[in-house]
């Protein structure tokens, strides 16, 4: 007899242990599966069972990115990266040349004003320092951010209506809207950054969309 019970508790832990692994539930739109000491294995494609064992997440790319970080953090970065830095960059970049052309300047002339355009980006550091030492009212991105757009937008607004017609105001009205674009960048970037910390799974997705969208897009501004 002690021989049998001795045979029959392998057995009976073997079975434990199976109906354990098979044993799914479902709560709210997450499946969950426990493994053999009873921690949740979770399905919705970012868990240890979907990675171990292949299964597919019921949830779509965008729904995933919405679900991890929030609704307004995509359209931030859909705005920010997709249609500022890819778009509408692309199309404010292609014609800088033609706007410096009008003032029938010499082609080392036209090289060096466009490389002091390019060196705003350059800015990205101490705008980054300001922006986190001296938040306004307690908002150290959003703040500076809206004046960079505000200032942005009037200054294409006073280019495309050609209120100007010396060189170094024009110059001072594309150097605002390069410095958009550097402010925009440089706070969209900050704030994946947090975002990915916070949510370190995702984080790659994330980066995928931001990039690809902001690629296609600029592909897009410069055939327009």
């Amino acid at each position: 007899m002690a021989d049998l019970k001795q045979d029959a508790a392998p057995s009976q832990l073997a079975g434990v242990l199976a109906s354990s692994e098979s044993e799914i539930c479902t709560s709210g739109d997450e499946e969950t599966s426990s493994n053999a000491f009873g921690e949740p294995r979770h399905l919705d494609g970012y868990g240890t069972f979907e990675e171990k064992e292949g299964v597919r997440s019921k949830h779509g790319y965008l729904s995933s990115l919405v679900r991890d970080f929030g609704c307004k953090h995509v359209l931030l970065q859909f705005s920010m990266q997709h249609v500022n830095q890819g778009f509408m960059y692309q199309l404010c970049y292609s014609t800088i040349q033609y706007i410096l052309a009008t003032y029938h300047l010499s082609s080392p002339v036209l090289q060096m004003l466009g490389a002091v355009l390019d060196n705003i980006w350059c800015l990205k550091l101490p705008l980054g320092i300001l922006s986190d030492a001296c938040p306004v009212m307690g908002y150290n991105k959003g703040p500076y951010l809206l004046a960079s757009l505000l200032l942005g937008i009037l200054c294409m607004l006073g280019l495309g209506f050609g209120f100007l017609t010396d060189l170094w105001p024009t110059m001072l009205m594309l150097g605002s809207v390069q410095l958009m674009f550097t402010v925009a960048d440089l706070l969209s970037q900050a704030r994946f950054n947090e975002k990915a910390q916070e949510c370190p799974r995702g984080s790659a997705r994330l980066m995928g969309f931001m990039w690809g969208g902001c690629l296609m897009l600029g592909l897009a501004g410069q055939l327009a």
